[in-house]
């Protein structure tokens, strides 16, 4: 090890950290992949305790598209959430790890905070919470109703009306309320990508901001010429994890669409060519956004 260079170490040192994934992606994986791709293609049908395979070629595909009712407006759906909630859960997170960053009592318990609705939201606890609504609905509704008289200062709808007095048109007051509607929804999604921002501000070196203040920079301008810069690298990897969190999601219309079409219905060559269609999708976006911000993104020089 002492005779490769530094570049080549921290290589080497990458792939072992995504060995054990790899490992789970060849024995797990690889073959569910594989099938459902086939069946995207072929009409399948449960007999004599047996799945039994008609090619059909494209024609799921096609069904999909132009025969479906609910799958285009589901897309649609998936896709217009997409663009609204990822900037905002990145800008969100952002935000939290700066505040995050700073030396301050209570921060060990502010993170615990921060990252309580991604714990809370996964899992058991997930299981746990919808079987308590299914239960206690009516309880459940009652309670939501009085929180949302109690806490009506913290909705939208005193402000649409204050801005609308003041002559905002209607569509920039549905963009600037957005975030307020939605503000449990990137409470509960954006833990992760605040500690990844976290880690990244950590990683800062203070000698910049030090050199910076010498010669007289504000903290503004030290956060646009050194904060943002140092902290990019993180922008790009938050961005796809959040593209991806949000289409795998357990509340998406889509996903659980193609679900209800594949288990419920047992149309499994339907289901598996709508879930291709959406994988495509999900890659082609990926795709897009690591080009256009890969761009942006300033790399420090780590040769050596």
């Amino acid at each position: 090890m002492k005779t490769l260079k530094y570049k080549h170490k921290r290589a080497f040192i990458g792939y072992g950290f995504i060995f054990p994934w790899l490992i789970g992606f060849i024995l797990f994986f690889i073959v569910p992949v594989v099938s459902s791709f086939v069946m995207s293609f072929n009409d399948i049908v449960f007999k004599d305790g047996a799945l039994k395979y008609t090619f059909l070629g494209i024609d799921n595909f096609k069904y999909a598209f132009t025969g479906d009712e609910k799958f285009l407006p589901y897309l649609s759906e998936c896709l217009l959430d997409l663009v609204i909630n990822v900037p905002l859960i990145l800008i969100c997170s952002f935000f939290f790890s700066l505040i995050l960053n700073q030396n301050f009592r209570g921060n060990t318990i502010m993170k615990v905070v921060f990252f309580l609705p991604v714990v809370l939201g996964n899992g058991v606890f997930a299981l746990y919470q919808t079987q308590l609504m299914e239960i206690q609905g009516v309880a459940v509704e009652m309670m939501q109703s009085e929180s949302t008289d109690m806490l009506g200062g913290f909705t939208s709808g005193g402000l649409i009306s204050f801005m609308s007095n003041a002559g905002l048109p209607e569509a920039v007051l549905d963009y600037l309320t957005i975030p307020i509607d939605r503000i449990y929804t990137l409470m509960s999604k954006s833990g992760v990508q605040t500690f990844i921002f976290l880690s990244g501000l950590k990683a800062v070196p203070s000698s910049l901001y030090e050199s910076a203040y010498v010669e007289g920079c504000s903290g503004w301008d030290s956060f646009w010429k050194i904060t943002l810069p140092m902290v990019s690298p993180m922008i790009i990897v938050n961005t796809i994890y959040t593209i991806v969190d949000s289409f795998a999601a357990e509340d998406n219309t889509l996903l659980n669409y193609i679900y209800e079409i594949g288990f419920n219905n047992t149309k499994f060559g339907l289901s598996a060519s709508m879930a291709w269609i959406f994988f495509l999708i999900l890659g082609i976006i990926v795709g897009i956004v690591i080009w256009a911000v890969n761009k942006r993104i300033v790399y420090l020089n780590e040769g050596r």
